[in-house]
């Protein structure tokens, strides 16, 4: 201890620094420095104001290393201390790590550098006192109201700015709900002393607080991210800029049906996704992949959506309507339910629909929980469509035993089958290789290709005909047993099911076989193929027929007539040769034609098998010559009478036919002239002679109506009695009085125009005309033809004019009915039934034979009246009536009438010239103009007396009546002398007379009626 306190040489420093938290000694030991003990030290720093000295120890223990480094360098020690202030601290965060993702490290860039600097803002919640006015009630019953005014505090909440330094020191990535990152709450401070025990107090913080910015939530101590994106901190704040990925899912609906996406779009700076990444993902939904729409489409919802900003569960389905319904085959052995789901945005499924229409079906044994079930699983199946399922079955019938067939035919022997068979594959062959070779001459002898190659050789070919016959057209083939009933069925509507009879054995029928019921025969002759095979029977019938060649003569062996019919098919054909031999056998020699053999094979050739050639003269013998005492020469019609008119143009008038020959009565027919001819014997066709006749007799034979007058040169004149119609072959001649048309007249008969009575045993057709001076009957009808007669007209079967039909007669018309014809009758027209739609203009009487004859419609003018049962129709059809006058004498009136106005225009024309004329000095004209004028005012004069005249004949009055003994229907009018009566209601039973006293048209009711 005395040792310490030995003083130590040398220079002290003492150090206090700003702001005199602690002392710092720095002793360097020299000998001519002052001496220092421990209580030197103590005592310098107390005077330098220290409060706390520290003790003797302390600055012993200095010294002590002071003295030990001497020589070394100054020695410093901290000595003293004070109390340092602990400083106030704001609300500090401690961030989570949320690095960046690698990925969005350039686009964060971006970001920042797009975004504009943070807006912070706090909420301040202030008092505020308001003024409110209060109604108290009084405590009596019928005490008033007291209204008292009461203040009333609240708190209210305004945001306020904050300022801050923009400057952001750190970035963070954080997606929505993270938690970003804790507050350290603020401290206060704590206030110090420094070693002269002096207090140091704490700064005071401007803003303690820490600020979340837009979409930062801070609860408690907690940062959480309200959304995804950018966390951007500064000094004593942070916000979110919204920054999200896209994000997407698919999801399908209850019924599988429809797939949707559900997209969320993020930043737009952010690639969208992949189209086809989201189909497979809906195909492994799974999916069909055919239901779903476009990639383009996708593409486009995404984009919109983006640009939106909105997330959306949008459709990716192409869109179908759900159906469904119910099929039953014709059978109606099962019924099927086909459903197809909607999707889309097309009508969904409902379910109670189609149980609904299940129920109403009307089928039975429908199991209806096993249908719920499998149509309920199938709804919540990825499955679009149920086709096909199976809602019930009937009861099949069962069919009755077999049917055998049994053949009406005889098979050849294998031999003949053999050789048609060759032959048919011979002339295939043949075919095929004439129609490859152009040098085959035209006229050699072919088969029709089509005869041959049938359609049926595809599955029918000639090397599997088993056997063959030869058949007729029509022949029946074979019959198939009577059918035997099965077992009925049920059907799914519990409708019962007849059964069928027994099966047939399977029969193929090819070309030209038929099948009617239970019989099957051949449309053709020729030859039957059959082949049976596994149980299937098949039939054909191809052509074959072989050339057939008959040779006739006349009874006289005057001519050779041959008769020729190409073969067909796989049968022989016609040769030159085969004629020939045909000829030789019949022994024909003689006259042969050469040309007309070459011509008839030519023609059997191209009209084909079924088409036979008949009767064709090949050879003819030479006629003797006959010593006779006379020749005939005709003097009208003859060979040489055209049956046919041609008209001028040079065509054929067809309807007008020369076929009549009419002749005046004493008009020459022919002459009978004598023969200087010698007898000369003549050949037949087999070459044997023919006698000629030594003076035979006389040849022509004269019928009815013809006279016979002899000449003074030998010869004999025939004349004709009558009036009529010629009749003359080569060995008769007769004169009939009337002409007669088995048939009807029509193309074959032509018009007939004769001077005499006329029988027509058929129809007289559409366009054709019968013009006759005697009467005219007719066995059938009368279509739009002219039927005209100075006498009667009786047609037995009816008038059907079409509005065509002209009937034309000096005396009377009979008919049952006419219809839609025009009518013109000297004498009474009688009918049976009906007059409908027509015109007619009698001088005579219409009448009814019976109680049933009708006048339905038209204009009907009869002189001297009418008796019929009914006119017009309960439809208010128009029919007129006129009676009383002479109706034919209104046409002569007409026909004066329109001459009259043609020479009213020629005057008018000549005075036009006439004045032409003068002016321009034409003389010559001017009189022939002048002496035509005269002519036609003279001609004027004449006219108009005879139209005088005949007007006055016109109005003269004839006794007639209207007598209808039924109904007379509205629309019926009556005329005569101009006065009309038209019937406005229905009638009956009345008599119409004109009476010329009153010039009225009266009408009476019949008696009894």
């Amino acid at each position: 201890m005395a040792e310490a306190e030995k003083p130590l040489s040398g220079v002290l420093k003492i150090d206090i620094a700003d702001p005199a938290l602690k002392v710092v000694l720095t002793f360097e030991a020299s000998n001519d420095g002052d001496e220092w003990t421990p209580a030197t030290l103590g005592a310098a720093l107390a005077e330098r104001g220290i409060e706390n000295v520290p003790g003797q120890a302390v600055l012993a223990e200095f010294l002590k290393t002071a003295a030990a480094s001497a020589g070394k360098g100054p020695v410093s020690a901290e000595v003293a201390t004070g109390i340092a202030p602990v400083q106030p601290a704001p609300e500090t965060p401690l961030w989570e790590d949320l690095p960046v993702p690698e990925d969005l490290q350039q686009i964060s860039s971006d970001v920042l550098a797009q975004t504009p600097p943070p807006v912070i803002a706090r909420t301040i919640r202030e008092p505020v006192e308001r003024e409110t006015t209060v109604t108290q009630k009084s405590g009596f019953p019928f005490g008033k109201e007291r209204v008292e005014k009461k203040i009333v505090r609240d708190t209210v909440e305004r945001q306020e700015r904050v300022y801050i330094d923009p400057s952001v020191k750190e970035l963070f990535f954080a997606r929505q709900g993270d938690l970003v990152g804790r507050i350290t709450p603020a401290s206060a401070g704590i206030p110090g002393r420094d070693v002269f025990g002096r207090p140091l107090p704490i700064r005071k913080l401007a803003d303690p607080a820490f600020h979340c910015g837009p979409n930062l939530q801070k609860i408690r101590d907690e940062i959480r991210a309200g959304q995804s994106g950018f966390v951007r901190a500064g000094q004593n704040w942070a916000d979110l800029i919204p920054f999200s990925e896209h994000s997407w899912s698919v999801e399908l609906s209850p019924d599988k049906a429809t797939a949707f996406l559900l997209f969320t779009p993020g930043h737009r700076a952010i690639p969208l996704p992949d189209p086809e990444e989201i189909l497979q993902a809906a195909r492994e939904l799974p999916y069909p992949g055919e239901s779903l729409i476009q990639a383009r489409e996708i593409l486009q919802i995404l984009t919109d959506q983006t640009e939106a900003g909105t997330e959306e569960r949008v459709v990716i389905s192409s869109s179908r309507d759900a159906s469904f319904d119910i099929y039953v085959p014709e059978d109606k052995l099962s019924a099927y339910l086909n459903v197809h789901k909607g999707k889309g945005r097309g009508r969904p499924l409902n379910l109670r629909d189609v149980g609904t229409a299940i129920k109403e079906s009307g089928l039975k044994k429908l199991n209806f929980e096993t249908i719920k079930k499998d149509i309920l699983a199938f709804y919540e199946s990825g499955e679009m469509d149920l086709t096909s399922y199976l809602l019930c079955e009937g009861t099949p019938p069962v069919p009755g035993p077999e049917r055998q067939v049994e053949y009406a035919i005889t098979f050849n022997p294998p031999e003949t089958t053999e050789k048609i068979t060759s032959r048919l594959v011979e002339l295939l062959r043949e075919a095929t290789g004439r129609a490859d070779d152009p040098t085959t001459p035209d006229d050699a002898p072919r088969v029709n290709p089509e005869e041959i190659r049938l359609e049926s050789l595809k599955d029918f070919p000639a090397d599997e005909i088993q056997k063959t016959a030869f058949v007729k057209t029509e022949q029946l083939l074979c019959s198939i047993d009577p059918p035997t009933p099965g077992e009925p069925g049920v059907d799914v509507y519990g409708a019962i099911i007849p059964a069928e009879p027994g099966a047939l054995a399977e029969i193929t029928l090819h070309e030209n076989i038929t099948q009617q019921k239970a019989v099957i025969a051949t449309t053709r002759g020729g030859v039957l193929d059959y082949r049976e095979s596994d149980g299937v029977v098949s039939l054909r019938v191809r052509p074959h027929q072989d050339a057939r060649i008959q040779v006739e003569l006349t009874e006289d062996r005057m001519e050779a007539r041959l008769s020729l019919e190409e073969g067909a098919g796989t049968g022989t054909l016609l040769t030159r040769e085969a004629i020939d031999q045909a000829l030789a056998q019949a022994r024909v020699t003689h006259g042969l034609d050469q040309e007309a053999l070459s011509a008839a094979l030519r023609a059997a050739r191209a009209s084909g098998a079924g088409a036979p050639l008949t009767q064709i003269t090949v050879a003819r013998g030479t006629d003797p010559v006959n010593q006779s005492e006379n020749r005939v020469e005709h003097l009208v019609g003859g060979p040489s009478a055209a049956p046919v008119r041609i008209r001028k143009d040079g065509t054929a008038d067809y309807r007008s036919r020369g076929d009549i020959i009419t002749v005046e009565e004493g008009q020459e027919l022919c002459r009978l002239l004598p023969s200087q001819q010698k007898a000369i014997d003549g050949t037949d066709v087999t070459g044997a002679p023919v006698p000629a006749r030594k003076l035979g007799g006389f040849e022509l034979e004269i019928g009815p109506n013809v006279s016979r007058r002899e000449e003074a040169d030998g010869s004999v004149t025939l004349c004709s009695e009558i009036r009529g119609e010629l009749l003359a072959t080569a060995k008769r001649i007769e004169v009939l009085s009337s002409h007669t048309v088995q048939g009807d007249v029509d193309m074959s008969v032509g018009n007939i125009r004769f001077p005499g009575a006329v029988t027509i045993g058929g129809t007289v057709r559409s366009g054709f005309f019968v013009v006759s001076t005697g009467d005219i009957k007719i066995a059938g009808g009368v279509e739009g033809a002219l039927i005209s007669s100075d006498g009667d007209i009786m047609i037995k079967g009816g008038v059907k004019g079409g509005g065509k039909a002209v009937l034309r007669s000096k005396r009377n018309i009979l008919s049952p009915f006419v219809e839609l014809a025009t009518v013109l009758a000297v004498g009474d027209v009688v009918l049976k039934t009906a007059l409908v739609r027509s015109r007619i203009k009698c001088n005579g009487k219409i009448t009814f034979k019976g109680d049933k004859g009708r006048i339905v419609g038209g204009t009907l003018r009869a002189r001297n009246g009418f008796e019929v049962a009914s006119v017009g129709s309960p439809r208010g059809i128009r029919t007129k009536l006129s009676f009383g006058q002479d109706y034919l004498v209104a046409d002569l009136i007409e026909k004066e009438e329109k001459e009259i106005e043609k020479v009213k225009r020629r005057i008018t024309q000549v005075d036009l010239e006439m004045r032409k004329s003068e002016k321009t000095g034409a003389t010559g004209a001017l009189e022939t103009l002048r002496a035509e004028k005269i002519k036609l005012l003279k001609l004027m004069e004449k006219r108009g007396l005879r139209l005088f005249t005949l007007r006055e004949r016109f109005e003269q009055h004839f006794p007639s009546k209207v007598v209808i003994s039924g109904e007379v229907h509205s629309g019926t009018v009556f005329e005569s002398h101009g006065r009309t009566f038209e019937v406005t209601s229905p009638r009956k039973a009345i008599a119409v007379e004109f009476n010329p006293h009153t010039g009225n048209i009266d009408i009476s009711e019949l008696n009894g009626s």
